[in-house]
């Protein structure tokens, strides 16, 4: 997962839950409904929250070699910035971030029961998990939370329970793909992902062989036991009994993205969701 696949889904996941839920307020103050001013969090009171709070749960993998905490970090900062200057309409947000430190399904599901029963959370946002939409996508649909998140299993850009804001190991290593070839990529392409439930390797694959390059798909356990070794994996993998030669790509500005118009009606009805359990 790329860098901005951290940072941005953060930035968007806190704006999208907090504008919509806090324009009625602004709108009463004499702002028109408007989005903050650049810089303003909440309400802009410069005044902490003193409301009940509104819980939002959020679950993000932590295991050795693969660490998605910073975005329920960078989320649960933004909230704090929200606390801090008037809250949702007065109310608080209190973030409760859980850490899903093992690639188990048993896990995450807990993880999530214990966010939806035992701490009563009105939503789930900012999750960034591995297997949190394969395992969880029938439990949250029973209890009518449509969340919203930087998704990494193919089921999360697939199922209208879930809005991804971010491209996610399949779209990203088909644009990285995609990318690839329009550089001059020719001969061999190896593509890698982490071994999770659904397949994020299987439309890169079908892309680059259908613009006539031989493909080798990788799924690794996580977490990695060895990297230098998965790294000498694929550069023999591309290139047999040669240690050089093979070329890695890394692409910004992914030719495709997942988003359209029905990945963004599961956006609006995640936050129309959100806004009527308040």
């Amino acid at each position: 997962m790329q860098w901005r696949d951290v940072i941005v889904p953060a930035c968007l996941v806190c704006a999208l839950v907090t504008y919509p839920l806090a324009k009625t307020a602004k709108a009463d103050d004499g702002g028109g409904g408007n989005i903050q001013a650049h810089g303003v969090c909440g309400l802009g009171t410069g005044r902490p929250a003193t409301g009940e709070p509104i819980k939002i749960g959020s679950i993000n993998t932590k295991v050795p070699g693969i660490d998605y905490t910073s975005i329920g970090r960078m989320a649960g900062a933004c909230f704090q910035c929200v606390n801090d200057n008037g809250g949702i309409n007065g109310r608080p947000v209190q973030f409760i971030m859980e850490e899903e430190t093992q690639v188990d399904p048993q896990q995450i599901a807990a993880l999530a029961n214990k966010l939806v029963e035992e701490d009563g959370v009105l939503g789930i946002v900012g999750s960034t998990a591995i297997n949190d939409c394969n395992v969880n996508e029938e439990f949250y649909e029973n209890e009518g939370l449509f969340p919203i998140i930087a998704g990494v299993d193919l089921k999360c850009f697939q199922s209208p329970q879930f809005s991804s804001i971010n491209m996610g190991p399949y779209y990203s290593n088909l644009g990285d793909a995609q990318g690839a070839v329009s550089a001059g990529a020719k001969g061999m392409l190896v593509v890698v992902s982490p071994e999770q439930l659904g397949d994020s390797n299987s439309g890169t694959v079908e892309f680059a062989q259908s613009m006539g390059l031989k493909t080798v798909s990788l799924l690794e356990d996580v977490p990695l036991a060895e990297p230098e070794e998965l790294a000498e994996k694929l550069v023999q993998t591309a290139r047999p009994g040669r240690r050089r030669g093979a070329r890695f790509y890394r692409l910004d500005g992914p030719a495709i993205a997942p988003g359209n118009s029905e990945e963004a009606s599961h956006r609006r009805r995640s936050l129309g969701e959100l806004n009527s359990r308040l």
